[in-house]
């Protein structure tokens, strides 16, 4: 194999690894969980507070981040987009709040 073939195959095994996202720290993923709540709390949703964050990988795209988000008083998928608000989807009630209401 020609050398320079192995450099051009490096650097391109190299650019695929980089633009892999690096897993997030339970720290990161707790600072994003409070992250996420604030917006939430800045378009008038409830949300007490948020217990865990999870990015959706499957709905997300680049620039348009989408994350599963569990708070004290449901479940919700939030599309984060840069410069605008939030798209805020209700997608469950917490068994918290189902235990109150009986």
């Amino acid at each position: 194999m020609p050398s320079n073939y192995r450099c051009i195959l490096f650097a391109a095994a190299a650019a695929g690894m980089a633009l892999q996202p690096a897993p997030l720290s339970a720290d990161q993923l707790e600072d994003t969980a409070r992250i996420i709540e604030a917006q939430l709390h800045k378009q008038g949703v409830a949300c007490t507070m948020a217990r865990r964050a999870m990015r959706d990988a499957i709905e997300s795209v680049p620039h348009e981040a989408v994350w599963i988000v569990h708070c004290d008083e449901a479940t919700y998928r939030v599309k984060l987009i840069p410069r605008r608000q939030a798209f805020i989807t209700p997608i469950g009630t917490s068994d918290r709040v189902k235990e109150d209401r009986k």
